[in-house]
């Protein structure tokens, strides 16, 4: 089974794809032994240089952190190592994938406006003009926008507008799941948010329909642009990555194309959601110290001071800071402080199994 893709980039630099969480990204000069490696956080990880006591035997030193996985760190400086000599990707290598890659593997399709339906509907074509079995379906009887995505007739996923926050299309399977959420930001630019290994980010212009998909390595997976051989009709061209999921950037195209009208998230959207958005929905709340206790403890309110049931619970006879988060008495995290490395405090649940380590 794969466990991680190392890449070398056209600038030099190397990128571990294992499964977002543990990434790792590399930089220095391979040849020489000078290696930095980091996370996905920008934290050093390991470091690689020449072996000073055994300078005369040329051999290279790596340290790395004693919180990381030695044997994948270890599997990536090979890789590494294999690697520096070679020119790297660049932007004719995701070319090729994406333009005369895409038209070889047959994942270059035509958008165009559905004849004679109602609503943005679009029939999904090859270049030939073929009737793949694609359809986006409009369905126009509905408080706020909402499409459907299907192939020869059996739904794959649906894709429709989130009403609060604004700004965004969510994308669904056909059992009410979320699979993605793409939301327009400030700057214009589009942000596909799936599960971190399979994000899509996307520039350009919706409305003239030149776009450009690209991973969370940077690597450009798809690219829309007029079709030229069909331009007095409209139609616009996606060509995909054969290794890519069509399925998944066909129905993140369709909400950009939705979103090109917005303005897109700012400050004041956050501000919005985080002030009167908590208030009216009730996640307003205040911490104290509560009296008469022992320690840091909190009794956590509401902004009418009602005692909603939630408490943090110093437990000071331990070694490290430790708190307990409780709703009405029953467990629901505990926050405790990690001795090595520093600086970091770990959140489990009551089984002991981490969730989060905040830096």
């Amino acid at each position: 089974d794969k466990v991680a893709v190392v890449r070398k980039r056209g600038d030099g630099t190397y990128w571990a794809h294992v499964d977002d969480e543990r990434d790792v990204f590399v930089e220095g000069n391979g040849e020489s032994g000078d290696l930095l490696f980091s996370n996905i956080g920008g934290l050093n990880v390991a470091k690689m240089s020449e072996a000073w006591l055994f300078s005369l035997r040329e051999m290279k030193q790596i340290d790395i952190r004693a919180d990381q996985e030695d044997s994948l760190i270890l599997a990536v400086a090979v890789a590494v190592q294999y690697l520096q000599g070679d020119e790297g990707d660049d932007d004719d290598d995701d070319d090729d994938m994406i333009g005369l890659g895409a038209l070889v593997f047959s994942n270059a399709y035509l958008f165009r406006s559905a004849w004679l339906s109602i609503g943005d509907d679009y029939v999904i074509n090859t270049l030939g003009g073929d009737d793949v079995g694609w359809y986006v379906n409009n369905k126009v009887l509905r408080i706020r926008q909402y499409y459907e995505l299907n192939k020869d007739g059996d739904g794959i996923y649906n894709i429709r507008e989130r009403l609060k926050p604004r700004h965004r299309m969510v994308i669904e399977d056909l059992g009410g799941d979320k699979v993605a959420v793409v939301r327009k930001r400030g700057d214009g630019t589009y942000w596909a948010h799936v599960d971190d290994e399979r994000d899509v980010f996307v520039e350009g212009n919706g409305e003239s329909g030149d776009l450009l998909f690209s991973n969370i390595g940077g690597l450009n997976v798809a690219k829309m642009s007029e079709a030229w051989l069909f331009s007095l009709r409209e139609m616009k061209q996606i060509d995909i990555r054969a290794d890519q999921e069509d399925s998944l950037i066909l129905a993140v195209a369709v909400a950009v194309q939705y979103l090109q009208g917005d303005e897109g998230d700012d400050d004041d959207d956050d501000d919005d959601m985080i002030g009167l958005g908590a208030l009216v929905f009730s996640n307003a709340y205040l911490f104290r110290s509560a009296w008469l206790s022992i320690g840091d403890d909190y009794v956590i309110n509401t902004l009418g001071g009602d005692d909603v049931g939630w408490y943090v619970n110093n437990k000071v006879l331990r070694i490290r800071q430790y708190y307990e988060l409780n709703k009405d008495g029953d467990g629901i995290y505990n926050i405790r402080e990690r001795l090595k490395p520093r600086h970091r405090m770990v959140i489990e649940d009551l089984g002991g199994d981490k969730v989060a380590v905040v830096r």
